[in-house]
């Protein structure tokens, strides 16, 4: 994940000026990539380093001319793997081209959208803390913020096994992450099953081909 760019979230939302309210669309895409496919309730696909991500896509549209951005919360700085449920610096990071397992689209009124970006800019502020302030909590923060039902995630519980230090095995125990990827797309599968009236702005894709556009990037 070190890898992707870091983007300055206020330079991100400064680009969608260029396009004026009068007559503009907005909408935003809340997705998520599970970290194996084939099993979405797997905790990590340890090939590829990968725990799973939440994000954003956000558009604007109006006169002809569209902007749309793609950006998620991480950690700014690595995670230690002998206790990685430190409190961190977070960072938010570029997410063109990311891989899209399911989404949740919904369209936005100009009122709405500053409240998104309000929300999107209060809360990249906050530390990483992978069971209690990562990038499932920060995207579907930002979205809850404009709901008038909140979306709401069963909690995921992950086992930590024992470690041997000195010859002895410590014991293992659990953990409980209060919003995962996992849950999040078990959700939105449970939302779609349903066919409620946000089934049909619902999106389930375990082809590995769906991925996020290009965001326009950050402007002055």
């Amino acid at each position: 994940m070190y890898s992707i760019p870091v983007v300055d979230i206020k330079a991100i939302f400064n680009c969608f000026d260029q396009i004026p309210d009068a007559g503009a669309s907005f909408s935003v895409q809340l997705c998520v990539d599970i970290p194996v496919n084939g099993s979405p309730a797997a905790s990590s696909n340890v090939s590829a380093f990968s725990a799973g991500h939440s994000f954003l896509i956000v558009s604007k549209s109006g006169g002809g001319n569209s902007i749309t951005q793609a950006f998620g919360f991480y950690p700014a700085t690595g995670i230690s793997m002998w206790n990685p449920f430190t409190s961190k610096p977070s960072a938010i990071r570029d997410n063109s081209g990311q891989e899209i397992n399911g989404s949740l689209s919904m369209s936005l009124s100009s009122d709405q959208f500053g409240q998104l970006k309000a929300t999107a800019i209060g809360l990249s502020s906050k530390p990483y803390i992978l069971d209690a302030s990562n990038c499932t909590d920060y995207a579907v923060g930002v979205i809850n913020s404009l709901r008038s039902q909140p979306l709401s995630l069963q909690p995921y519980v992950v086992h930590q096994p024992g470690v041997t230090v000195s010859g002895s095995l410590s014991p293992g125990f659990d953990v409980t992450i209060n919003n995962s990827p996992q849950r999040l797309y078990e959700l939105l599968s449970q939302m779609k099953s349903a066919g409620g009236p946000e089934s049909a702005n619902i999106q389930l894709d375990l082809s590995h081909n769906l991925k996020a556009p290009l965001s326009h990037g950050p402007c002055d």
